[in-house]
């Protein structure tokens, strides 16, 4: 306790300027986090759909209009493009929102080709199996809370399913319901923090209809793979007639170049207010050093050894930096949500461990900088010295 009493009374000379450092490196470092999970949310999409094997197929949208149409309106479309000889097949899901033990889940009920294509990762177990011999699960966010591998649950609507996988944090939920003049691949999944991926063949239908499940507006429609290149440009030019067709390339294109877009307009700020923030901390530790020397000198007098008043002032230099170091990590594993939910209303970020290791990187680097500060400083005065200096 009597350390740490020494080690506040360093930083109380300095208090107006640690504080405004520490608040404004709280920000720039949360802004620096909330960029870096944005940038891993869409690099991380793009790569599932990268690994999907959806070459030969284009994303199929049109715009959705809730009072004059419902989800189905587009059927009629995908049926009289199965008629065409390039068609192979319709990639599409169902979902609806049901509840496990009291906890709202958003269920997806995942079709074979659905569930082959994007696999997103795996925290512990696996992926769903299309030849599966039961209802199979894959749990993500709050609702793997308390689950274990192999255990069976039953949904409120009545579906029973094993757990095979548990996704630790947000999980990557393919979306197709987004539609507009710019289609990249981020925009055909959202991040959702409490989740059940389900695979539709193996469960009874009729207890997936109970919920009345909602089918996707929009879907992927898949080519032949020896079709040829007119009776594809056949179907795409019907699906165009219909609305938008957006393919495998075209969507990964968009990704890249939102992503270095992304990253253009948000590091620039919050890099450059870290490293005036860093040069600050390194001044005001130098200040705080220079001032200290008087009270060093009479720590020396009273026994304390030169080892000793090094630690002292090194201890309090480490407390000013690690306040938004800390405050940031609680931040970004507890309330990861907060400030942070983008233009839908839905995270489009991921934030976990990996999130972090840029900022601990830095601090890593910083705390070796304020580590050696003091003992730079005092590396030449003996304790004779530095009381000779402040006390004769």
């Amino acid at each position: 306790m009597k350390k740490l009493i020494v080690m506040l009374s360093f930083l109380k000379r300095n208090l107006l300027p640690l504080t405004v450092i520490a608040v404004t490196m709280t920000v720039s470092l949360f802004m620096i986090i909330t960029t870096v999970g944005e940038y891993q949310y869409r690099s991380y999409a793009r790569k599932v759909f990268a690994d999907s094997g959806l070459a030969h197929s284009v994303y199929f949208c049109r715009g959705y209009d809730p009072l004059r149409e419902d989800r189905d309106s587009n059927q009629w479309i995908y049926d009289a493009a199965a008629a065409y000889p390039a068609f192979s097949q319709t990639v599409t899901y169902t979902t609806d929102v049901d509840s496990l033990e009291g906890e709202i889940v958003n269920v997806m009920y995942q079709s074979d080709a659905l569930l082959q294509a994007f696999r997103p990762k795996v925290s512990r177990g696996r992926w769903l199996k299309p030849d599966a011999e039961e209802p199979e699960a894959v749990l993500g966010g709050f609702a793997c809370k308390g689950r274990r591998l192999g255990e069976y649950i039953t949904l409120e609507g009545g579906v029973t399913a094993r757990v095979v996988g548990l996704i630790e944090g947000n999980a990557l939920w393919p979306s197709f319901n987004r539609s507009g003049t710019r289609m990249s691949a981020d925009d055909l999944f959202e991040s959702v923090d409490s989740c059940a991926f389900i695979n539709a063949a193996q469960t009874d239908p009729a207890l997936i209809e109970r919920n009345r499940p909602q089918r996707a507006r929009n879907a992927i429609i898949c080519f032949k793979e020896d079709a040829d290149a007119w009776e594809i440009a056949e179907l795409r030019a019907f699906l165009e007639q219909q609305g938008l067709c957006y393919d495998y390339e075209t969507l990964l294109l968009h990704a890249d170049e939102d992503i270095a877009d992304a990253l253009r307009r948000a590091l620039p700020l919050p890099l450059f207010l870290v490293t005036v923030m860093s040069i600050s901390v390194l001044c005001v530790g130098a200040v705080i050093l220079q001032r200290s020397m008087s009270e060093q000198a009479k720590y020396y007098l009273i026994g304390c050894s030169k080892r000793e008043g090094i630690l002292l002032i090194t201890g309090a230099l480490f407390m000013a930096f690690l306040v938004p170091i800390l405050l940031n990590t609680v931040l970004a594993m507890c309330f990861p949500h907060f400030l942070r939910l983008g233009r839908y209303s839905e995270p489009e970020y991921i934030i976990n461990g990996v999130t972090l290791l840029p900022m601990g990187g830095y601090a890593a680097v910083m705390l070796i900088l304020l580590w050696g500060m003091p003992r730079l400083f005092y590396k030449k005065l003996s304790p004779i010295q530095v009381y000779r200096r402040n006390l004769s």
